[in-house]
């Protein structure tokens, strides 16, 4: 709105999901440009948006080297093509080098070691690191419980996921695993649930759909989990284990031409293997399959 050469801007951000206003602002400018006015809604935008999705950051100062570093260590994180996951680590790992303090950090570099380390030594130590420089941190809570789920400890996996939550029911991270492993103990309801929030508050994270896609496929909504895992595929081409996931999705619901197909794109030598075993049982060779499984042992 234009008066005697200001400009007033109302700003909005409206949910997709029910329509409701999730956060509003207004800007004035008295010189009447709209170039000032663009700039500060972008930084509104942005403050909300790292309070909103990563509370984690607001609780202390950042070393603006450190912060940089840890934004992207995030986007390849939540990217998850081939090689993302190392560079993530390395960036999280160059920024606690100009800030050891952040809770946030150490507990994204245990995921490293969680995957690479099998004495589980170093992921002890980082984790530990974290939970004891913030004891509240839902990140922290919700990779251990993933540790201590792949380690067959349920009854601390389930411990920890309800601590993630009870700190960061807002924050996509809690809700993309906590929605994945109580999929997995039968609660699939909930599960979705967790797992669409975690969508409608990063809408633009390919993971989170992939995570969704996940849930909904165990859940046995296989439809909708091929629409999900091709929307995180349209955020992120290279998205790791995607197109062997459609080929599992499609086996199920017996779209055979098209599992062929969609495992072929997969670019993950091993995860392909694993579903070219699966076709070849599925169109009765047998002989194949008991060869290609043999090759993986």
């Amino acid at each position: 709105r234009r008066n005697k050469g200001s400009i007033r801007v109302i700003a909005q951000l409206i949910s997709v999901a029910d329509g409701s206003n999730r956060w509003s602002k207004t800007i004035d400018n008295a010189s009447g440009e709209m170039i000032p006015v663009q700039e500060e809604i972008a930084r509104n935008v942005a403050s909300h948006f790292r309070a909103t999705l990563y509370p984690s950051m607001q609780k202390t100062e950042w070393n603006e080297t450190a912060l940089k570093l840890y934004r992207q260590g995030l986007f390849a994180h939540t990217r998850f093509g081939p090689g993302d996951f190392k560079k993530a680590n390395e960036l999280f790992a160059q920024a606690l080098t100009y800030d050891s303090t952040k809770a946030i950090l150490w507990a994204f570099v245990s995921i490293y070691y969680d995957l690479t380390d099998t004495t589980s030594k170093r992921f002890d130590q980082c984790i530990q690191t974290a939970l004891s420089l913030d004891s509240t941190l839902a990140e922290g809570y919700i990779i251990r419980s993933q540790h201590y789920r792949a380690n067959l400890r349920f009854a601390e996996a389930a411990r920890d996921t309800e601590k993630a939550l009870q700190y960061g029911s807002s924050t996509p991270i809690v809700l993309r695993i906590a929605g994945h492993t109580i999929c997995r103990w039968g609660r699939f309801d909930e599960a979705i649930r967790l797992a669409m929030t975690a969508v409608e508050l990063d809408p633009l994270q390919a993971l989170s759909y992939a995570q969704l896609a996940e849930t909904l496929l165990l859940a046995g909504h296989y439809d909708e989990a091929i629409k999900e895992m091709k929307r995180g595929q349209e955020l992120s081409p290279d998205l790791i284990y995607a197109n062997t996931f459609l080929a599992t999705a499609y086996l199920y619901t017996g779209r055979l031409n098209e599992a062929i197909t969609a495992n072929r794109l997969e670019k993950d030598e091993p995860s392909r293997d694993v579903i070219d075993v699966a076709i070849a049982y599925v169109t009765g060779d047998k002989f194949k399959a008991e060869e290609l499984y043999h090759k993986l042992e």
